[in-house]
């Protein structure tokens, strides 16, 4: 049953869970550090993301995120305090149509990277309308 509680408990409330996660220097809080981590597996290139103690939602998403993608993977390095930097090197996925602009927009450092310029094999192989 739904329990009414007076504004400024709730108020206080609120502050002392910002407080607790603001504590952990993580550039996000528990409950959005799992949803980001697909988006780093889908991206192209290296990724990082700090957090604070790593979540077993997170955990899970690692974990079904590198069986799903084998290509994608995940390591998570313990930092200062309870702090943890997620780290994973993406897959490059592009939409259908797009992988030439991206191809095209790549920066590209000594012009012999054929993966990018040629279109990126890796992320063709897992592109889920292929």
């Amino acid at each position: 049953r739904y329990q009414r509680r007076v504004h400024g408990a709730c108020g206080t409330e609120a502050a002392q869970k910002l407080l607790k996660e603001l504590e952990h220097g993580g550039c996000v809080d528990q409950y959005v550090q799992d949803q980001l981590l697909l988006f780093m597996a889908l991206a192209r290139g290296r990724s990082q993301l700090r957090v604070g103690p790593l979540t077993d939602h997170s955990k899970l998403a690692i974990e079904v995120a590198e069986r799903m993608i084998p290509a994608c993977k995940f390591s998570v390095q313990a930092d200062a305090g309870s702090t943890n930097i997620i780290t994973c090197d993406g897959i490059g996925m592009t939409l259908p149509g797009k992988a030439a602009a991206a191809a095209d927009a790549a920066p590209s450092s000594s012009g012999s990277d054929s993966a990018v310029a040629g279109g990126d094999k890796q992320s063709d192989r897992y592109h889920p309308y292929s």
